[in-house]
């Protein structure tokens, strides 16, 4: 029997692991790459899929556009343009895109009065699904099949049936909103087989089959092998699986008793394509889709045997080569002899004198390893330190510094070498300083502190200095340490944070923290010298439209620029801090009423001129409110108070004015905040108490209801009846006419739905405010409440004044653009009220101007009056324009009136604001 010496034994212990490895690892990469195989296919399968349903739903959502864009065309909106030229303009757009088998238009009735090819000519739809369906708004037919067209069209390309057509059709209104007929464009089924051919090409992918199934699983586009509509794949567990807007993968068994690698995709919406429940199927056999795996696993095991053989072999080569130890620890001796403290010594293995010979060698060169460490390591901190450190004898002679000495001294070793500590003194300190600081180290071993040093170029910088002693064994001392820090920055950070901690970083001015220190000390002292003082509390007017339109940074250079007008118009001596937002302070020590509201004045005047924004120009003002003392209080929290209310005051009454604080005011200040929380309330519960009252717009005879404008009205249970004149302008300070805003529009539209149903199809106007008019989703809001109640934009009048354009005209002038765009009318109201009305009509062009009822009502005992109403009727005939006077109360108006033109009529004279009940009953009357 052959004994197997040590190098036998490793080598055939060591081989056999490494077979064993190999084997393991390669039965774990094949399961491991088949697994991943998998995943790769499926995620093909389930792309190519999703490209698919996302190509099909694009191409839908596309020429949904165009037939759109066919329904907005001016020539085909208008009745009496030809119906040849009408077909010659579909011509164009099916020669655009070839698989429109045929793109035609029916009339209201349902007769087809063009189309491509002049086919359909005469014939009625009115029955069929896309002509009744598309009066409704834009749709989309399933795929269906066309024998009446097939007769007449080739036969398709890649379609394996004669012909299938997909509807796609939409309504035509002329530009007055009255409806036309329906357009409808046939797209052809071979379309979708073209997709398919042209994507798999692109994949340049072999053995797979991409298939399109219709809502109930049979198929809708087939191959060869699966032919269209002979085939139903709704028992396939992908499509069983398939919910809204998911994907499924599996490997099942299909109809040709075949086992296929299948992904299922549920076609997906695209923009304004709402989807026909279409389902992509694309499928690859298992045998196809998972041949490179049992490939791959077949090769790593060949791969692993071989490794495994390798390895053994080169095991034996080294364990031959390594068996002599001796020579090996010799060499290693013998650089270790020459300091060579980092050679690497062998370790023989069992228990002789060779091993015991190398352990020893090895711990002895450990040990001296790590004192050589310790070494390098203690003279590397010194070194590397971020502190500045300075090592002198007992005569405090420099003898050593570090990197960081000289960065932060700028001294070399030439500059410092044989010197003293005393060559970095500042100046800044005495000797005394120096005297108490030594005197220190002595007696106690140390001392620490702030001292001012000046570096090599001139530089005087604070540090903070720590000094230590070294003593020998007899307690003398032998060196002195000095470890320091620059601690500039520190020190410029700490007076930011005072800075930050007291001054509002927008605008840099006091923030009211230190306002109410600085205010209580003025106080203190006109208390001490008997003077007075006053106090403003000022706010902004209307800011917040700045940030909701503009947005925030327009706002903050907004309020930058106030806070540098407001500087230039303070004396030395008074504050001026921002208390937080678009609210500002102002403390003038020594003044009384009459020279604050020279101040008030003075701010108020530096806001006249209007801000640059975005390009755009801008006008804010003021309210302000203000206290003295100690007449209205004394001390900062008071005053304030007061001077809040007072400002509140001020808004009540306007912009652009100050109010003095008055103990009445309190009461108004309580109202205007409870009728705020009540109409919060009534808002945040479905217009509680709300409702509508509509006046009506009568012919100029008085004999015929043409109109209605609504208005809107609040019945508080605790406040009785509250006029609009007050809760409104609450609401636009509170930003709550956004939501009141937005039910108005929502009673309204529901009103009209109302009277409709009556028989009565009244135009109807609402005003809209200028914050409404500035927000961008007012034209959604108001567009999606029509279609929901089926309300024709063309009888919704949206009424604006002057001042609300005026109030941001770039905004404003787009608002009301788009809502021309979508077919409502524009009324300017209160007009000849404004300073540029007519530069406003002409770039508006309204539907409707009103004359204010200040005009109407002196316009027979005033001649200018009566010149404005006379101008005003000559000025909307001569543009196309319809005029309404407003306020008219008597007969003699309203012959007048009658006289001068054609105009509409309302005021008390003919009826008050009344319910929708009461309106209903007049127009039945």
């Amino acid at each position: 029997m052959v004994k197997l010496g040590l190098k036998g034994h490793l080598a055939l212990s060591i081989g056999a692991l490494a077979l064993f490895s190999s084997l393991l690892v390669s039965q774990i990469a094949s399961q491991l790459s088949q697994s991943q195989i998998e995943r790769d296919q499926s995620a093909l399968l389930q792309n190519i899929a999703v490209r698919m349903t996302s190509q099909l739903a694009h191409d839908m959502s596309t020429r949904g556009n165009e037939i759109l864009f066919l329904t907005g065309h001016d020539r085909i909106k208008d009745p009496a343009f030809p119906a040849d030229r009408k077909r010659a303009i579909f011509e164009q757009t099916r020669q655009a895109y070839p698989y429109y088998a045929w793109i035609g238009m029916a009339d209201a009735s349902g007769n087809i009065v063009a189309g491509s090819d002049n086919l359909l000519v005469g014939k009625s739809v009115a029955e069929r699904e896309w002509f009744i369906k598309g009066k409704q708004g834009l749709h989309f037919g399933d795929a269906h099949d066309a024998f009446l067209l097939a007769k007449l069209l080739p036969k398709p390309k890649w379609d394996d049936l004669p012909l299938r057509l997909v509807d796609l059709s939409a309504p035509v209104y002329d530009n007055h909103g009255k409806f036309l007929g329906v357009i409808c464009g046939h797209l052809s089924l071979d379309w979708a087989f073209e997709v398919r051919e042209t994507m798999l090409d692109q994949l340049s992918r072999e053995h797979l089959d991409v298939v399109v199934l219709n809502k109930e699983g049979k198929v809708l586009m087939g191959t060869p092998q699966l032919p269209s509509l002979k085939v139903e794949l709704a028992s396939l567990k992908t499509y069983q699986g398939l919910t809204n807007n998911q994907r499924q993968v599996a490997v099942e068994t299909w109809p040709d008793q075949q086992r296929y690698l299948t992904a299922a995709v549920r076609e997906v919406p695209f923009r304004n394509y709402p989807g026909m429940g279409w389902t992509v199927v694309a499928r690859k056999s298992e045998a196809s889709a998972f041949g490179p795996a049992q490939d791959l696993s077949r090769l790593i095991l060949i791969g692993g045997l071989a490794t495994a053989l390798v390895f053994s072999a080169i095991l034996w080569f080294v364990l031959n080569r390594h068996l002599r130890p001796l020579e090996a620890l010799s060499a290693a001796a013998e650089k270790i002899r020459h300091e060579d403290l980092g050679t690497e010594i062998p370790q023989p293995t069992g228990g002789g004198e060779l091993a015991i010979f190398a352990r020893s060698l090895t711990s002895l060169v450990s040990s001296l390893q790590h004192k050589n460490a310790e070494l390098r390591l203690s003279a590397r901190v010194f070194d590397e330190s971020g502190q500045g450190i300075l090592i002198s004898d007992q005569h405090n002679h420099i003898i050593r510094v570090n990197r960081a000495f000289s960065r932060i001294t700028g001294y070399l070793p030439e500059d410092w070498q044989g010197k003293t500590p005393a060559m970095l003194s500042s100046g800044r300190h005495g000797a005394d300083f120096y005297q108490a600081m030594w005197n220190t180290v002595i007696r106690n071993g140390s001392w620490q502190g702030e001292v001012w040093n000046r570096s090599k170029g001139g530089h005087v910088y604070p540090e903070w200095l720590t000094i230590n002693t070294l003593k020998d064994e007899r307690g003398s001392i032998t060196h002195f340490i000095g470890i320091f820090d620059d601690i500039t920055e520190k020190k410029d950070y700490e007076r930011r944070l005072v800075h930050l901690a007291n001054y509002d970083q927008l605008t840099d001015l006091p923030n009211r923290h230190l306002m109410q220190k600085d205010v209580e000390l003025q106080i203190a002292q006109m208390r001490q010298n008997n003077h007075g003082m006053a106090l403003m509390f000022v706010d902004l007017d209307k800011f917040k439209h700045i940030n909701d339109t503009l947005g925030h940074p327009a706002g903050d250079m907004v309020l930058r620029e106030v806070a540098n007008r407001f500087k230039a118009q303070i004396e030395p001596g008074s504050i001026l801090a921002r208390w937080g937002g678009d609210e500002f302070v102002v403390a003038i020590p020594g003044a009384d009423g009459i020279k604050a509201a020279s101040v008030a004045k003075l701010l108020i005047e530096s806001l006249r001129r209007p801000f640059s924004i975005e390009g755009g120009r801008y006008h804010i003002s003021m309210s302000a409110g203000i206290a003295i003392y100690p007449a209205d209080g004394r001390n900062v929290d008071s005053l304030l108070r007061c001077a809040d209310t007072a400002m509140y005051k001020a808004k009540q009454e306007g912009a652009n004015v100050y109010r003095f604080y008055e103990s009445a005011m309190n009461a108004g200040v309580e109202r205007f905040l409870k009728i705020d929380n009540a109409l919060r309330h009534a808002l945040d519960n479905h217009g509680q108490n709300l409702s509508l009252a509509f006046q009506p717009q009568y012919s100029v005879d008085g004999e015929r209801i043409l109109s209605a404008e609504v208005l809107i009205r609040w019945h508080h249970p605790e406040f009785g009846q509250v006029s609009p004149a007050q809760f409104i302008p609450i609401a636009e300070d509170t930003g709550q006419i956004s939501l009141l805003g937005n039910w108005i529009i929502d009673a309204t539209v529901r009103s009209y739905a109302v009277l409709v149903r009556a028989g009565h199809e009244l135009p109807l106007s609402i005003n809209i405010s200028a914050l409404q008019l500035r927000d961008p989703r007012l034209t959604m809001t108001l567009h999606d409440a029509c279609v929901q109640f089926h309300v024709p934009p063309h009888n919704i009048m949206v009424e604006v004044t002057e001042s609300a354009i005026m109030s941001d005209e770039i905004k404003v002038m787009e608002t009301l653009k788009t809502l021309k765009a979508h077919g409502y009318r524009i009324s300017i109201d209160d007009f000849g009220t404004g300073y540029s009305c007519l530069n406003y009509i002409q770039k508006i062009r309204p539907a409707e101007i009103k004359v204010d009822q200040s005009f109407v009502g002196k316009m027979l005992t005033d001649r200018d009056s009566h010149s404005i109403v006379e101008f005003t009727l000559g000025l909307a005939s001569s543009m196309g324009m319809e005029v309404v006077a407003e306020g008219v109360e008597t007969e003699a108006q309203r012959q007048e009136l009658q006289r001068l033109g054609n105009i509409k009529l309302q005021g008390y004279l003919l009826s008050r604001p009344i319910p929708l009940e009461q309106m209903m009953a007049l127009l039945e009357a």
